[in-house]
């Protein structure tokens, strides 16, 4: 009875982060902000712990992995209960004691904030914006200190953190978002450091499921069935990879015509390339399944890094928000998760094939699940990275760790869909091959939403063009 409530409050959840990313309010008000959509992610997490504890679940890799989740949710409750947000604006040569909340009133801060004098730095040869700049004299009783707020440069003082948020208008000359967040940002941290060990712990852990999967004998069969569906999946393999480069090409001319900043949808697609080429050359190998984790997690991440750096330097200027190193990181990383998850679909149509149109293939479609499971661990361990990243990057930029963006929840409706498949002792029919490849095959369109459907139909604060 537990795990089915569970599985409902789960599945109401996805549904209804995914319908509110396409209902806009003419107020600007959102389904996330409504207090019942805090308490069904309340219901969710006291249900779960309930049926973790049901489970009695003693991997400590595991057990660090789910409590970091908890303390990830029991920072945002704290940021949403205890934390002020609001705006400060400032006026070259003025002081400023207070800010505008949120809610429209003014409060008052325990020191004062001076502009200097505030400027744009431009690309060498443009007239595009590279950074803003906020050159402030922060007196707090009498102590006078010099600091300087720019794009993804903070500066905290007293519980307060102030972010470059815009400038220019005929009333002030700088704006600058202001937050004060003294309990939720040390715990969410605090679960998000928990949350990054656990996961490299949970694919490394000698007793782990994953390690379990790596050693299946499953991996090794050398069958004449286990050839066949090798080339299929080869087959379906090569065709994605086509589609891919008709995108890139597709997205790579959007972006040349334009002469705008580049385009997430081009920049995406190149790395998403990339990826998969540096996955063809790994699979390929006549062993490759034990190498692919380590040889995406070594080999491939210093190239993509390496692309992604000179993508940032010969391509069109970026805007301000995005010259952070966490770029490369975020996005390259997010990458590398979809470009696994496909994997997981070719192995997951390949097998369906397979059982559709032969005979006697129960051994190759479990072997072909295997090694869908071989992709989807490191899948969701760099889609949980990318994520969360992100949010870091995001807190960093403008204060806040999650906006709802819509390609942001897009992703965590990716990786919580595709998490279910991971949870097969929990739920027995996904033990049964056929019925996990029909699972993770229907959760593809989660990533076709998430990396092609935001990006056309949504749009937001990831679509930069």
């Amino acid at each position: 009875m537990l795990r089915l409530v569970l599985s409902i409050v789960y599945v109401v959840v996805i549904v209804v982060m995914a319908i509110a990313t396409f209902i806009v309010s003419p107020e600007g008000d959102t389904i996330y902000s409504e207090w019942w959509f805090s308490a069904l992610w309340g219901l969710l997490t006291v249900l779960a712990v309930a049926w973790f504890l049901h489970r009695r679940v003693r991997r400590p890799s595991v057990v660090c992995l789910h409590l970091s989740f908890v303390v990830i949710l029991a920072g945002a409750l704290l940021t949403h209960l205890f934390s002020s947000q609001g705006v400060v604006l400032l006026h070259e040569g003025m002081a400023a004691d207070s800010y505008i909340g949120d809610d429209g009133q003014q409060h008052p801060l325990p020191f004062t904030l001076s502009l200097d004098s505030f400027r744009v730095v431009y690309y060498e040869g443009t007239q595009m914006p590279a950074d803003y700049q906020s050159f402030l004299t922060l007196d707090a009783h009498g102590q006078k200190t010099q600091q300087v707020v720019s794009m993804n440069h903070i500066v905290t003082h007293g519980g307060y953190r102030f972010y470059q948020n815009d400038y220019g208008t005929t009333d002030y000359d700088s704006l600058l978002s202001v937050n004060s967040d003294p309990w939720g940002i040390p715990v969410t941290y605090f679960g998000y450091a928990l949350l990054f060990l656990s996961l490299a712990w949970v694919l490394f852990d000698p007793k782990g499921s994953y390690r379990h999967v790596l050693r299946s004998p499953q991996l090794l069969s050398g069958s004449r069935m286990a050839r066949v569906s090798h080339r299929l999946w080869l087959c379906g393999y090569v065709f994605l990879l086509l589609a891919f480069v008709a995108l890139t090409v597709y997205e790579v001319m959007r972006w040349i015509s334009s002469g705008a900043v580049p385009m997430a949808n081009a920049y995406e697609s190149m790395l998403m390339l990339a990826w998969l080429i540096q996955l063809l050359t790994l699979c390929l190998c006549r062993r490759f399944r034990i190498l692919l984790v380590f040889g995406i997690l070594l080999s491939a991440f210093v190239l993509l890094a390496t692309q992604m750096l000179q993508m940032s330097t010969q391509a069109s200027p970026l805007m301000p928000v995005l010259r952070s190193p966490l770029l490369v990181v975020h996005v390259s990383v997010i990458m590398m998760s979809y470009a696994l998850i496909c994997l997981t679909f070719v192995c997951g149509v390949t097998a369906l094939a397979i059982r559709l149109f032969r005979k006697q293939t129960a051994g190759t479609v479990a072997s072909l699940a295997m090694l869908s499971r071989v992709f989807l661990y490191p899948a969701l361990v760099t889609l949980a990275i990318g994520i969360f990243v992100g949010a870091i990057w995001a807190n960093i930029s403008w204060g806040t760790y999650w906006s709802w963006d819509p390609k942001e929840t897009w992703a965590l409706i990716t990786f919580m869909v595709y998490g279910v498949a991971v949870h097969d002792h929990s739920f027995s029919s996904l033990q049964r091959p056929t019925v996990y490849h029909v699972y993770v095959t229907l959760a593809f369109l989660t990533l076709l939403m998430t990396y092609f459907g935001v990006n056309y139909f949504l749009g937001g604060m990831h679509s930069y063009a």
